[in-house]
């Protein structure tokens, strides 16, 4: 009796260590489905083509996700967009929730010409801000007009792979890293803001990296090491020509750059 109560405590013990491997397994692989789930922001606008005196719709789609199992409509997203000009700051106004993660916002660009428009966006704990690019339409004089204020900004030296707003243009960003990543490999990315001779503090920096021909962006926030150093790890799967978009932002400011970098 006593060997089979014993044969019964150990088969009990053992069975129980089993479960708790298996519970810490399948909890482990919940965990790392969990974090490489995403927010993405897609942005259109309501009509293909836009024109210069005629309201339109910005329109972000908000979802989570991934690829594995599938992505799903986020509702109580707080959505602002932001409409550049050049690097003014045109209108920043809030979106309203039309249901099924779609936020929209009526809005008439005034005149024709390129303008970047940004959906910042707060959800599931994340901040994500992807820009794109929109051209308007208006009547030929007017797009010969803004051709002709281009060619002036050419002619000054304007730099067409980095822009900010506020006074942005005066605090100077440095980073250092992105050429060091490798395929497969983390690696940490440094952000140094300055102006002047003193350091930028207290800013919300994040990296935009995508490869160039993918519709997938990721984005990575980083954490401030130092007084105006920006630091985070860095990895990319695949190798190629990605596109690195440095954002820095707080109340006042929002400035941007962007490079393209080779990943081996």
């Amino acid at each position: 009796m006593r060997k089979f109560i014993l044969s019964m405590s150990l088969l009990s013990v053992l069975v129980l260590a089993a479960c708790g491997e298996s519970e810490g397994e399948e909890t482990n692989q919940n965990t790392e489905e969990e974090a490489i789930k995403e927010v993405v922001v897609e942005f259109t606008t309501a009509a293909e083509t836009i024109q210069a005196g005629e309201e339109t719709v910005l329109q972000a789609e908000v979802t989570y996700g991934n690829e594995e199992s599938g992505y799903d409509a986020v509702e109580d997203a707080d959505v602002e967009f932001e409409v550049l000009q050049g690097e003014n700051t045109v209108v920043k106004e809030k979106a309203s929730s039309e249901g099924e993660g779609m936020y929209t916002l009526p809005y008439t660009f005034e005149e024709a010409g390129t303008y970047t428009i940004i959906p910042h966006t707060n959800a599931k704990e994340i901040h994500t801000m992807p820009s794109t690019e929109v051209t308007v339409e208006g009547t030929e004089e007017e797009s010969h007009a803004h051709s002709d204020v281009g060619d002036a900004s050419d002619e000054g030296g304007h730099d067409h792979h980095s822009h900010g707003h506020g006074h942005g243009d005066e605090i100077e960003p440095t980073l250092t890293g992105i050429k060091e990543l490798t395929a497969g490999s983390a690696t940490e990315v440094k952000t140094q803001l300055q102006k002047g001779d003193e350091p930028v503090t207290d800013m919300m920096v994040r990296y935009e990296i995508w490869k160039v021909g993918a519709e997938r962006h990721m984005y990575i926030d980083t954490t401030e090491a130092n007084a105006g150093e920006y630091v985070a790890d860095v990895q990319l799967d695949e190798s190629g020509t990605y596109v690195f978009k440095l954002h820095y932002e707080n109340d006042e400011v929002h400035g941007h750059t962007e490079q393209e970098i080779e990943v081996n």
